[in-house]
């Protein structure tokens, strides 16, 4: 549950959805139409696919664009990413 008056925070930090860090990043990238590099399937797992786009030891809130999707570190334990953040684009509504 999302704090009173937190909402941004939260959002900001982990992100529309969570995902367990061992999940595949290929499943995430074909459930949300994002474009992969060159067009492979990528095996890695969401947290291994954070951990190398970071490029350094990850810490929550870190964020990354990976597969064509912005993710965040929105867990961690034992220095291990377990929950990342699936950031989705936002649109303005159209004006009158």
């Amino acid at each position: 549950m999302v704090p009173r008056g937190r909402r941004d925070v939260w959002h900001a930090a982990f992100g529309d959805f969570e995902f367990a860090g061992d999940v595949r990043l290929a499943e995430v990238v074909a459930l949300y139409g994002a474009a992969g590099q060159h067009g492979e399937r990528d095996e890695r797992t969401l947290a291994e696919a954070l951990r190398q786009a970071l490029g350094r030891a990850p810490a929550e809130g870190d964020v990354a664009v990976v597969g064509g999707l912005r993710l965040s570190v929105s867990e961690m334990e034992r220095g291990r990413i377990t929950r990342v953040g699936l950031h989705l684009p936002r649109t303005r509504p159209p004006r009158d």
